[in-house]
C-alpha cells in the first residue's frame, strides 16, 4: 500500500520544531527563511506558524500531559516522534478548530514517514487516548504549592521557576510565567529624523495598516493588523523601526544630546544605536561596536534606511581595551549579552534551550564589558548598563559589585516619568515581562564624578 501523503504545513512545522533543538535560529526566522518556504496558501502558512509557536509555548504543559498518557520517558523516543506527539497534543488541547481525529491521523502519517510502523502505532494510541476536557481540567486544577506543579501548569522548566523564585515572590513569578506565555505586541519606534507619530499613523492607514499610539512612549506605536511591516513602503522609507517599548525607554535614559560623543559597546543589530542617533538629531559622533561582522552590516543597513549619518560602526571586541580609542565619551551604553529572560514571549524556544550554567558564565562577561565601557566615560558623563533579563545576578549584583570597585561612579536615578514606578531602592530600574505589555528590561544609570 502506498504511503499516505503528509500535510505539508504540519510537516513544515515539525521540521522547524526539530531545528529549534539543534540550531540557534529563532523559530520566527526559520518560518520566514526562503529555503523553508513552500507554495502553501497564506492560510496554511499561518497554520504552520501557529503549530510551531503554540507547541513551543505550551511544551512544558504538553510534556506533563504526555506523561499521563505514555508510560515511558519521552527522552526514549527519537526527536522526530517526540515532536510529533507534542504537536499532535497541542492541536488536541489548544486548537478548537482542529478535530481530534484530524490531529491524530495527520500525526500518524508523520510518524510513519519519520519513524516506522511501531512508532506510528504508538502515536496513534497515545493521541487517541487524550481526553481534551479531562486533561485541561487536570492542568487547571494543579495546586500551585510546589515548583513541579507551577512549572507544568505554566509551561516552564523547573530550574527556571526555581531561579525566579530566588528573586521574586511566588505571585510575581506566576505573573512572569503567564506573561511569558502571552503573544507579544508588535511595536515600532517612530523615526523622528523623518516624520512624527501622527504623520506615520496616517501613512500606515493609507498603506492599509491599523496602528495606534502607545501611551507609555510618545515615540511608540503598536501595529494591530496589516501586511508584513518590513514589506511596507513606510518601512522601506525609514519612517519606523520595529522595537519594544522598554528598549526605547532605555535609550531615553542615556540622555544623549546633539553634538555629544557617544559609544555603544554592544550595538548589534543597532536598534538603540539608531534611537540614540535620532535623539542626537543626527549631530555629533556615535561609535557602534560589535564583535560580529554580520551585526555591523545590519547597523549600517539600518542607518542608511533611517537616514542616519553619524554612526561609525566598527567590528571590535568590547572585552579588550577601549579607552585608547574611545576615552572621554559624554555617554556610554553597555547593553550587554544576557540570558534574555525578559524576552521569552518573543523567543519562546529560549526557555527550553537555556541552561543555568549559561547564566553563570554570562556574569563574568557582563562584568568585564561594564569595566571596559566605564573606562571610556569622561568626567561628568553617563554610563548606562542594561539587559533584557530579570535575574538579580545578571543585573543588580553586577552593578553593585562594579560600584564597590569604582567610587568614582554613583547611581544617577534621574528616570523618565514612565520608568519611575519601576525604580527600586538601589536606584535601578527593573521592568518585568508584561509590565504595561513591555518586554522585561533592566537599566542602571551611573554618573562619573
Amino acid at each position: 500500500m502506498p504511503r499516505q501523503k503528509v500535510d505539508p504545513s504540519r510537516e513544515q512545522a515539525l521540521k522547524i520544531l526539530r531545528r529549534t533543538e539543534t540550531s540557534l535560529s529563532f523559530p520566527k526566522l526559520l518560518l520566514e527563511c526562503p529555503d523553508e518556504r513552500t507554495d502553501e496558501a497564506v492560510r496554511d502558512r499561518a497554520f504552520t506558524y501557529q503549530l510551531v509557536m503554540g507547541t513551543l509555548r505550551h511544551r512544558g504543559t504538553i510534556d506533563w500531559a504526555l506523561g499521563r498518557l505514555y508510560d515511558h520517558s519521552l527522552d526514549d523516543l527519537t526527536p522526530w516522534i517526540r515532536n510529533i506527539l507534542r504537536m499532535g497534543l497541542f492541536q488536541i488541547l489548544f486548537l478548537d478548530r482542529v478535530p481530534q481525529s484530524a490531529a491524530v491521523d495527520e500525526s500518524v502519517k508523520l510518524a510513519k514517514k519519520y519513524g516506522h510502523a511501531g512508532t506510528a502505532g504508538l502515536v496513534n494510541a497515545v493521541l487517541r487516548n487524550a481526553k481534551r476536557e479531562a486533561l485541561l481540567t487536570d492542568i487547571d486544577s494543579l495546586a500551585e504549592d510546589c515548583v513541579e506543579n507551577i512549572a507544568a501548569k505554566y509551561s516552564h522548566p523547573q530550574w527556571l521557576v526555581e531561579l525566579l523564585l530566588d528573586d521574586f515572590s511566588k505571585e510575581t513569578v506566576i505573573r512572569i510565567l503567564k506573561n511569558n506565555n502571552a503573544a507579544p505586541p508588535l511595536t515600532a519606534r517612530v523615526n523622528t529624523l523623518k516624520t512624527t507619530r501622527e504623520e506615520l499613523l496616517k501613512e500606515l492607514e493609507r498603506e492599509g495598516v491599523r496602528a495606534v499610539p502607545v501611551p507609555s512612549s510618545d515615540e511608540a506605536i503598536e501595529l494591530l493588523s496589516g501586511a508584513n511591516p518590513a514589506a511596507l513602503p513606510a518601512h522601506k522609507r525609514g519612517l519606523f523601526y520595529l522595537q519594544d517599548v522598554s528598549s526605547m525607554l532605555a535609550a531615553r535614559c542615556l540622555e544623549p544630546k546633539p553634538g555629544h560623543k557617544v559609544l555603544d559597546v554592544c550595538a548589534g543589530p543597532g536598534g538603540k544605536t539608531a534611537h540614540i542617533a535620532a535623539l542626537m538629531e543626527n549631530r555629533g559622533r556615535l561609535f557602534a561596536l560589535d564583535v560580529h561582522g554580520h551585526r555591523i552590516a545590519l547597523i549600517n543597513e539600518n542607518a542608511k534606511r533611517l537616514g542616519i549619518t553619524i554612526i561609525e560602526a566598527r567590528k571590535q571586541d568590547a572585552t579588550g581595551n577601549l579607552a585608547a580609542d574611545y576615552g572621554g565619551m559624554d555617554r556610554v551604553i553597555a547593553d550587554v549579552p544576557c540570558s534574555g529572560l525578559g524576552v521569552i514571549r518573543r523567543r519562546i524556544d529560549l526557555k527550553w534551550r537555556l541552561r543555568p550554567q549559561r547564566i553563570d558564565s554570562l556574569t563574568g562577561l557582563q562584568a568585564n564589558l561594564l569595566e571596559r565601557a566605564a573606562e571610556c566615560v569622561g568626567e561628568g558623563g553617563i554610563l548606562l548598563y542594561c539587559t533584557c533579563t530579570v535575574t538579580r545576578r545578571e543585573n543588580a549584583d553586577v552593578v553593585a559589585a562594579f560600584l564597590k570597585r569604582h567610587p568614582e561612579f554613583v547611581p544617577s536615578p534621574e528616570w523618565p516619568p514612565q520608568l519611575r514606578r519601576y525604580a527600586g531602592s538601589e536606584g535601578f530600574v527593573q521592568i518585568l515581562p508584561g509590565d504595561e505589555n513591555m518586554d522585561g528590561f533592566f537599566i542602571a544609570r551611573l554618573r562619573r564624578l
